[in-house]
């Protein structure tokens, strides 16, 4: 099943792609090309950030997954991860749940996309 922020977030990506059958267990939504950052196919973990009881937001992410990014929207747009370097941060820095604005000013690889009036 596509949801709709995974419908969005395919408007910035060429040669796109869904996962088949056997793979919608190995933690990404869409694949493809996202131009306006780089012109590597990419597998992007696309999903809304859901409500914690403790954290208000949270999106949770596992290891092992096969995704090559991790996507938040924000209300500016959208920011983009390392899948890997967000884990090592993680696992580097023993922590359970980080401020997406700590990730932002820590982490060496992101993309932005501005949303476009």
């Amino acid at each position: 099943m596509i949801t709709q922020i995974v419908k969005e977030f395919s408007t910035l990506l060429n040669e796109t792609a869904y996962p088949k059958e056997n793979e919608l267990k190995e933690g990404w939504h869409i694949e493809g090309v996202l131009s306006k950052c780089s012109n590597m196919k990419c597998k992007f973990d696309v999903r809304n950030m859901t409500k914690h009881e403790t954290y208000d937001l949270a999106k949770p992410l596992f290891h092992g997954a096969k995704a090559d990014k991790v996507v938040f929207k924000t209300d500016q747009g959208w920011v983009v991860f390392d899948y890997e370097e967000l884990m090592d941060y993680f696992q580097s820095n023993k922590k359970g749940h980080i401020d997406i604005n700590e990730l932002i000013n820590n982490l060496s690889f992101s993309w932005y996309i501005k949303n476009e009036l």
